[in-house]
């Protein structure tokens, strides 16, 4: 993950508890095709963000 483009402290403090934080290795599982609901793994660990998380998160995709 390289970018947080949403500085609104309730916000940062949700995606810290989730380690979604610059540096950390996101890997996107799946999409659910309907809610648009997002698996991912943050350096191993499950989560599921929604859209509106997902919109202000930027990543790098690693060769």
């Amino acid at each position: 993950m390289i970018k947080i483009t949403d500085e609104r402290r309730a916000f940062l403090e949700y995606i810290e508890e989730l380690q979604l934080v610059p540096g950390a290795q996101v890997e996107v599982v799946c999409r659910t095709p309907f809610d648009g609901l997002i698996q991912i793994n943050v350096d191993g660990t499950p989560h599921t963000i929604g859209p509106e998380v997902a919109r202000y998160v930027w990543v790098k995709e690693l060769a």
